[in-house]
């Protein structure tokens, strides 16, 4: 009778066995034959390196894995600019990133300019978001507008106060979780070299909104100038693997 070995299993024909055993079975044809062991493991190998290969590809184009994934980056100019968190379909839509952190470094028309931020460029009135100066000669600068509440004007997150130096620097991260999109928030830090060379002043923010979004896009406004030039970075935490 035939016998088998480790560690694929394939049948072995032994000194009792009528010759060919393994490949017709035996008399009636019941028996087990090698090459449809052979068959069957080629094709269930063929799978796995099919299923590797497709997994290399996604973590070469940055679509795969777990971890920071970069997003993405660019340059802007203009009265508004916008970061697409699918990278034009790199990733799916809506993306569900745990997290999104862009960084920018940004040069204002105008030497005081707020900086706002969309979620998928939506205007409507789901907006909230403080905001606290730090400045290099006064320990601490409280804003008169630090306070910022959805209204007409006001429909987006104010996350950093900028000028006309090109050393201005945003950092900018939004929390995100796919279970509820009701936990959309962001904090970001900005700091902003005066046309004085004395003063350095620096901008902490955070805000959430006021019911659910999932984001997509992140789109940028300057309702006082324009960004003269943006340099920007985007990355997306994954915690599980798609």
């Amino acid at each position: 009778m035939t016998g088998s070995t480790v560690p694929d299993g394939f049948i072995t024909e032994s000194t009792d066995d009528l010759p060919g055993v393994s490949l017709n079975g035996g008399l009636d044809g019941s028996g087990t034959k090698l090459p449809e062991q052979i068959q069957t493991k080629f094709i269930a190998t063929d799978a796995a390196i099919t299923d590797l290969m497709d997994r290399v590809a996604a973590l070469e184009s940055g679509s795969g894995g777990i971890g920071w994934i970069p997003i993405g980056s660019g340059t802007a100019s203009g009265a508004t600019f916008s970061i697409d968190l699918t990278d034009g379909g790199r990733f799916p839509n809506p993306p569900l990133w745990d997290e999104v952190r862009v960084s920018m470094r940004v040069d204002m028309s105008g030497s005081d300019d707020e900086v706002r931020c969309r979620v998928n460029n939506d205007s409507d009135l789901v907006y909230r978001s403080g905001s606290f100066t730090m400045d290099s000669q006064v320990p601490a600068v409280s804003d008169a507008d630090n306070w910022h509440y959805p209204t007409a004007s006001q429909s987006a997150w104010a996350i950093a106060k900028l000028g006309t130096i090109s050393t201005n620097l945003i950092d900018l991260r939004i929390f995100h979780t796919g279970v509820s999109s009701s936990l959309l928030a962001f904090q970001a830090f900005s700091s902003r070299q005066s046309d004085s060379s004395s003063t350095h002043r620096n901008w902490m923010a955070s805000g959430s909104l006021t019911s659910g979004k999932t984001a997509t896009s992140l789109t940028f406004l300057a309702p006082a100038s324009t960004f003269s030039t943006v340099y920007w970075w985007a990355e997306g935490l994954r915690m599980v693997a798609p």
